[in-house]
Protein backbone atom coordinates (compact mmCIF):
# COMPACT_ATOMS: atom_id res chain seq x y z
CA UNK A 1 0.00 0.00 0.00
CA UNK A 2 1.01 3.11 -1.34
CA UNK A 3 1.80 5.78 1.88
CA UNK A 4 -0.11 9.15 2.01
CA UNK A 5 1.40 12.54 1.28
CA UNK A 6 0.21 13.57 4.56
CA UNK A 7 2.76 10.28 6.07
CA UNK A 8 5.62 10.53 3.78
CA UNK A 9 5.82 14.43 4.42
CA UNK A 10 6.08 14.37 8.13
CA UNK A 11 8.09 11.26 7.86
CA UNK A 12 10.88 13.80 6.08
CA UNK A 13 10.39 15.74 9.37
CA UNK A 14 11.12 13.20 11.89
CA UNK A 15 13.93 11.57 9.68
CA UNK A 16 15.71 15.63 8.99
CA UNK A 17 15.91 17.06 12.06
CA UNK A 18 17.64 20.93 11.72
CA UNK A 19 21.01 21.40 12.93
CA UNK A 20 20.51 21.56 16.45
CA UNK A 21 18.35 18.58 16.69
CA UNK A 22 15.22 19.82 16.67
CA UNK A 23 12.61 19.58 14.19
CA UNK A 24 11.82 21.95 12.05
CA UNK A 25 9.02 24.31 11.40
CA UNK A 26 6.89 24.14 8.79
CA UNK A 27 8.31 28.15 8.64
CA UNK A 28 11.62 27.12 8.19
CA UNK A 29 10.89 24.39 6.01
CA UNK A 30 9.11 26.90 3.90
CA UNK A 31 11.58 29.71 3.94
CA UNK A 32 14.22 26.73 2.86
CA UNK A 33 11.82 26.07 -0.42
CA UNK A 34 11.70 29.50 -1.41
CA UNK A 35 15.56 29.70 -1.32
CA UNK A 36 15.71 26.42 -3.35
CA UNK A 37 13.22 28.33 -5.53
CA UNK A 38 14.92 31.31 -6.07
CA UNK A 39 18.14 29.68 -7.53
CA UNK A 40 16.48 26.80 -9.56
CA UNK A 41 13.43 28.91 -11.11
CA UNK A 42 11.35 26.16 -8.97
CA UNK A 43 8.16 27.17 -6.57
CA UNK A 44 8.33 28.20 -2.82
CA UNK A 45 5.93 26.58 -0.67
CA UNK A 46 3.60 28.60 1.86
CA UNK A 47 4.33 27.07 5.65
CA UNK A 48 0.09 27.11 6.13
CA UNK A 49 -0.06 24.96 3.11
CA UNK A 50 2.97 22.78 4.65
CA UNK A 51 0.60 22.86 7.65
CA UNK A 52 -2.37 21.23 5.55
CA UNK A 53 -0.30 18.81 3.77
CA UNK A 54 0.90 17.52 7.33
CA UNK A 55 -2.44 17.81 8.87
CA UNK A 56 -4.12 16.19 5.51
CA UNK A 57 -6.40 18.75 5.27
CA UNK A 58 -5.10 18.94 1.76
CA UNK A 59 -3.98 15.72 0.08
CA UNK A 60 -3.79 16.58 -3.46
CA UNK A 61 -0.74 18.73 -4.28
CA UNK A 62 0.43 19.36 -7.16
CA UNK A 63 4.10 18.01 -8.56
CA UNK A 64 5.78 21.45 -8.23
CA UNK A 65 4.36 21.47 -4.68
CA UNK A 66 5.99 17.90 -3.82
CA UNK A 67 9.15 18.66 -5.75
CA UNK A 68 9.32 22.11 -4.15
CA UNK A 69 8.91 20.01 -0.39
CA UNK A 70 11.82 17.44 -1.07
CA UNK A 71 14.34 18.63 -3.14
CA UNK A 72 14.36 22.39 -1.52
CA UNK A 73 13.05 21.83 2.19
CA UNK A 74 14.89 18.21 2.64
CA UNK A 75 17.42 17.51 -0.42
CA UNK A 76 15.75 14.38 -1.04
CA UNK A 77 14.71 12.69 -3.88
CA UNK A 78 11.10 13.96 -5.60
CA UNK A 79 10.27 10.27 -5.90
CA UNK A 80 10.05 9.52 -2.48
CA UNK A 81 6.92 12.31 -2.08
CA UNK A 82 5.25 11.05 -5.52
CA UNK A 83 4.83 7.57 -4.36
CA UNK A 84 6.91 6.10 -6.44
CA UNK A 85 9.65 5.29 -4.00
CA UNK A 86 8.41 2.97 -1.12
CA UNK A 87 11.72 2.59 1.24
CA UNK A 88 10.62 1.89 5.34
CA UNK A 89 11.85 4.96 6.07
CA UNK A 90 12.00 8.46 4.41
CA UNK A 91 15.71 8.92 2.29
CA UNK A 92 18.53 11.02 3.91
CA UNK A 93 19.91 11.37 0.40
CA UNK A 94 19.79 9.92 -3.16
CA UNK A 95 21.68 5.97 -3.57
CA UNK A 96 24.81 6.33 -4.91
CA UNK A 97 26.21 4.79 -7.93
CA UNK A 98 29.06 2.08 -7.29
CA UNK A 99 32.15 2.17 -8.53
CA UNK A 100 31.24 -1.07 -10.39
CA UNK A 101 28.28 0.88 -11.43
CA UNK A 102 30.64 3.57 -13.05
CA UNK A 103 33.16 0.82 -14.30
CA UNK A 104 30.45 -1.00 -16.70
CA UNK A 105 28.06 1.96 -17.89
CA UNK A 106 31.09 4.75 -18.68
CA UNK A 107 31.96 2.74 -21.31
CA UNK A 108 28.25 3.53 -23.00
CA UNK A 109 29.19 6.80 -25.05
CA UNK A 110 25.41 8.25 -24.51
CA UNK A 111 25.66 8.01 -20.81
CA UNK A 112 29.17 9.20 -20.51
CA UNK A 113 28.27 12.02 -22.39
CA UNK A 114 25.20 13.01 -19.69
CA UNK A 115 27.26 12.32 -16.88
CA UNK A 116 30.08 15.07 -18.24
CA UNK A 117 26.91 17.33 -19.20
CA UNK A 118 25.84 16.88 -15.04
CA UNK A 119 29.16 17.74 -13.83
CA UNK A 120 29.65 21.05 -12.23
CA UNK A 121 25.22 21.43 -12.18
CA UNK A 122 24.75 22.72 -8.58
CA UNK A 123 23.19 19.45 -6.12
CA UNK A 124 19.45 20.36 -6.72
CA UNK A 125 19.96 20.16 -10.20
CA UNK A 126 21.51 17.20 -9.80
CA UNK A 127 18.68 16.07 -7.87
CA UNK A 128 15.94 16.99 -9.89
CA UNK A 129 18.13 15.19 -12.83
CA UNK A 130 18.10 11.82 -10.77
CA UNK A 131 14.44 12.40 -10.28
CA UNK A 132 13.98 12.40 -14.23
CA UNK A 133 16.12 9.82 -15.04
CA UNK A 134 14.18 7.39 -12.71
CA UNK A 135 11.44 8.38 -13.89
CA UNK A 136 12.22 7.65 -17.52
CA UNK A 137 13.42 4.11 -16.26
CA UNK A 138 9.83 3.40 -14.48
CA UNK A 139 7.99 4.59 -17.64
CA UNK A 140 10.32 2.55 -19.95
CA UNK A 141 9.85 -0.62 -17.59
CA UNK A 142 13.13 -1.01 -16.39
CA UNK A 143 14.53 -2.32 -13.04
CA UNK A 144 14.91 1.02 -10.43
CA UNK A 145 18.02 -0.77 -8.61
CA UNK A 146 19.94 -2.23 -11.84
CA UNK A 147 20.96 0.05 -14.23
CA UNK A 148 20.95 -1.41 -17.58
CA UNK A 149 22.76 -0.98 -20.67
Amino acid sequence: MTASVQSRLNDLFEAHPHPSGRPYTNEEISRKTFEWASRTGGEGVSASLIQKLRAGSKDNPTSKTLWSLAAGGFNVRPSYLMGDDEPTTAPAQATPATVEDVAKFIEDADVRNLALRANGLSKETLLTLTSLVERARALEGLDEDTPSN
